[in-house]
């Protein structure tokens, strides 16, 4: 543990700043984050990020080391569709973060199937080994992991050249004009949120998204969507920027009222059908998960009568 006395050019500063200032290689979220969990204490206290210090005071720094790259294995359930000497397929549920992240170290898809099938650390990846594309936390359904370093290789490759085949479901506000049609835009990060994607004519990377409408309801619809380019939230963003959100969308529709029945408690997004060659022989292959039971009450509910 590290104790600094506070010098009298330091009274009345923030806490979170003083110590920005004696160890700038530290972000200020990272700063705060210690602060909160007691690891930097304020004469033997734990202090708001705010507080101001005093002459009187001694700051006592104690900072854990940063989280491994080796994701811990974690014994969680996991609805195994499909697994082989190369491949494992999942049916993600809606919830379950899929690799470990700032914020996520643990309770990750990645931990489970640690667990599970211990082999996959042996592939590169770090925090991801296996892991050759993705689902937002909210997202359902289907997903690819590798499991051998050959599969690692050939699945990347089919999901950069768009060899792959990816259907979505989606539940959106009111009813899109036309019924079916492609969404061609850029995305790119936000110049206003970087945490949010948005859709630009001039920046970002070509975004691709065909969709059809399955079934109409008062104040909804249900939509089958298939990407042909892999954007990060590139539904999510596309359904917003044709103005009819997912459901349920706390980033790309929080602003837009929808007059649903029930509560919509995560966005209506799920990952139905995937289809690729298998790293083993190049033989296509094709898998389908269920809608999930949310989605289908939501559905029920929505029907008229």
């Amino acid at each position: 543990m590290e104790i600094i006395p506070v010098e009298p050019n330091d009274r009345g500063i923030r806490l979170d700043v003083w110590m920005h200032r004696r160890r700038p290689a530290l972000s200020r979220n990272r700063i705060q984050s210690l602060i909160k969990d007691g690891h930097i204490r304020v004469s033997g206290r734990i202090r708001k990020p705010h507080y101001p210090l005093h002459e009187s005071d001694r700051v006592e720094i104690e900072i854990p080391p940063p989280p491994s790259d080796d994701p811990v294995p974690e014994d969680r359930p996991l609805d195994i569709r499909h697994e082989d000497e190369d491949i494992i397929v999942v049916n993600k549920p809606a919830g379950l973060v899929v690799h470990p992240s700032p914020g996520h170290i643990t309770g990750t898809l990645v931990n489970a199937l640690r667990h599970r099938y211990p082999e996959i650390a042996r592939l590169e990846g770090g925090m991801r080994p296996g892991i050759v594309h993705r689902l937002d936390k909210d997202t359902s359904g289907v997903m690819v992991i590798a499991r051998s370093p050959r599969a690692v290789t050939h699945l990347q490759n089919q999901f950069k050249e768009r060899m792959t085949h990816k259907e979505y479901l989606a539940i959106v506000r009111n009813h899109v004009n036309p019924e079916s049609g492609t969404v061609e835009t850029r995305v790119g990060r936000s110049p206003h949120n970087r945490k949010k994607m948005s859709a630009h004519p001039d920046t970002g990377r070509q975004a691709v998204t065909r969709y059809e409408t399955l079934e109409r309801f008062p104040d909804a619809s249900l939509l089958r969507l298939v990407i042909e380019t892999g954007r990060t939230h590139q539904i999510r963003v596309h359904m917003a920027y044709l103005g009819h959100p997912v459901l349920g969308d706390r980033t790309y529709g929080k602003n837009r009222r929808s007059h649903v029945p029930v509560p919509v408690g995560r966005q209506m997004l799920h990952a139905e059908r995937l289809a690729f060659r298998h790293p083993a022989n190049e033989k296509p292959v094709e898998f389908t998960v269920p809608i999930p039971e949310d989605m289908r009450q939501l559905i029920r509910a929505l029907r008229p009568g």
